[in-house]
């Protein structure tokens, strides 16, 4: 599942208001994806986007791009489109949005006929999605 624009504004947006620090989970090996590659591990990066950290950002519904500065690389120039964020989430709670297959995932479905995804690797998302009957006992 890919991540929409007006959900990734909003939640960035929100992020920002609440005092929170929004980082970027970047799939660097995505066409297009514009990052430092020093800074890349295992194909992915994670980007600070608080507003101490970037410059001139633009954020539209193709991808995001700003100016950051990197410890000992200096400023880069940043581009990603928004199809190669995987997260987007606050450092201090790490809660946000994951696409569904990051192991942080949660998909939730609402509606009647709503089934539940088959589980990918590693991931039981059909137990992660389905409520479970809280078990009491009586003590006596």
């Amino acid at each position: 599942m890919r991540l929409r624009f007006p959900v990734l504004k909003a939640t960035y947006e929100w992020l920002l208001d609440e005092g929170l620090t929004p980082y970027f989970l970047i799939n660097a090996e995505y066409p297009e994806v514009m990052v430092p590659q020093e800074f890349v591990e295992d194909g992915h990066i994670v980007l600070d986007a608080s507003m101490d950290a970037i410059d001139k950002m633009h954020f539209d519904e193709k991808g995001i791009s700003f100016s950051a500065s990197f410890d000992d690389f200096g400023v880069a120039e940043i581009y990603f489109p928004i199809a190669a964020i995987e997260a987007l989430y606050a450092e201090e709670t790490e809660q946000g949005l994951f696409t569904t297959d990051h192991p942080s995932a949660l998909l939730l479905q609402e509606g009647e006929g709503a089934e539940d995804p088959p589980s990918e690797k590693g991931h039981p998302q059909s137990q992660l999605s389905k409520p479970h009957r809280p078990h009491l006992k009586l003590v006596k």
